[in-house]
């Protein structure tokens, strides 16, 4: 009987531990993000959306919403010290964000950086809270995460992490699927903790005509890596020219983190560090039709009125560069392009780019 219990005790013990870890292996899975290559996601519609219409003009808008955190913090990642947004805080640029959104009046809106489930936005689902501070047209959308995380260990943020790109229309959508991109090389302990960047592929019906592909995307900070940039962008490449040779029209818009050609000259010579001498999105310009001209000779007021980022660091006072864009399908251009930069820069610190095309 003695010679019992020590097995009993060890096969306790090891009955224990894997049930832990077994434990511990269904949270990190559902709590985390493992992205198939290609998966679709669901979507909604309102029984009551009209459907775009050949020939009608549609407008767009693509905004990175910095988590609704507005213009009152300088954040650690970018050599500050904040982390944390109060709710009061989120709740005042949301209104400000759907402001600006009832102002433009756009038939399909792109979002970037909102978070649901994130601890440094005290756990709050702040699409639902925008989409009560919109007009109720807004009612057909979808979305994707592309951070996800159950704990973050890192000191400025020790809880979970939630961060997703949004899509709502005026119009009836008929399918949304995500499309992985290349992640960044990172040692495989820590790349559970990183963006897992996507594109977001919206078809758009249309009466009496071809769909439209409407994509939402935010690629990495690549902070002056060249080479990091091109992965991702090479990616992106291949695939617009895949729906182009299927014969798809399509529009891409979001935050690209780089710069259209020419600027990098034109910006304070603090800023050009971050971005490296030829911008990486040259092959999207030379190829697609463009919101944002190329800043090639382009005098001091337009390529001042085309930029789309004003740092968080209390140093720059005035918007410095421009990292949104539109790209479309050869067959699709783009009209009438603009940035509202005069009542928007204490809502996020990117400004709303908006473009029009004809359905």
């Amino acid at each position: 009987m003695k010679k019992f219990w020590p097995f009993f005790f060890l096969s306790l013990m090891l009955s224990l531990f894997s049930t832990g870890v077994a434990l511990l292996w269904r949270w990190w899975r559902r709590t985390g993000l493992f992205p198939r290559p290609c998966e679709t996601l669901p979507l909604h519609n309102s029984p009551t959306a009209p459907t775009l219409t050949a020939g009608q003009q549609v407008k767009l808008l693509t905004y990175n919403v910095q988590y609704f955190a507005g213009k009152g913090h300088f954040f650690f990642y970018e050599g500050g010290a904040d982390s944390h947004i109060a709710p009061e805080t989120i709740a005042q640029s949301v209104r400000e964000v759907a402001r600006v959104i009832r102002a433009e009046n756009p038939d399909i809106i792109l979002l970037q950086e909102v978070n649901q489930n994130d601890q440094r936005t005290s756990l709050t689902d702040q699409l639902a809270l925008l989409r009560a501070e919109l007009p109720p047209e807004y009612a057909c959308w979808t979305q994707t995460f592309y951070w996800r995380v159950g704990f973050v260990p890192h000191p400025q943020i020790w809880g979970p992490a939630g961060m997703s790109m949004v899509m709502l229309s005026k119009y009836r959508l008929h399918t949304a699927v995500r499309h992985a991109l290349p992640t960044l090389p990172r040692p495989w302990y820590l790349r559970h903790f990183y963006f897992k960047r996507a594109l977001l592929e919206v078809r758009v019906p249309v009466r009496h005509g071809r769909d439209l592909l409407v994509i939402n995307t935010h690629l990495d900070v690549f902070d002056g890596d060249s080479e990091a940039a091109k992965i991702q962008v090479t990616a992106v490449q291949a695939h617009l020219e895949k729906l182009t040779k299927a014969g798809e029209r399509w529009v891409l818009g979001g935050d690209f983190n780089l710069l259209p050609p020419g600027q990098r000259s034109l910006l304070p010579e603090k800023s050009q560090k971050f971005f490296s001498p030829y911008t990486e999105l040259r092959p999207l310009f030379n190829r697609w039709h463009t919101a944002v001209p190329p800043m090639h000779h382009a005098p001091p007021h337009e390529h001042q009125k085309w930029c789309t980022l004003l740092p968080n660091d209390p140093s720059y006072t005035q918007p410095v560069c421009t990292l949104d864009h539109f790209f479309a399908a050869p067959d699709l251009p783009l009209r009438s392009s603009y940035v509202r930069q005069e009542d928007t820069l204490t809502a996020s610190d990117h400004l709303p780019l908006i473009t029009h095309v004809i359905a």
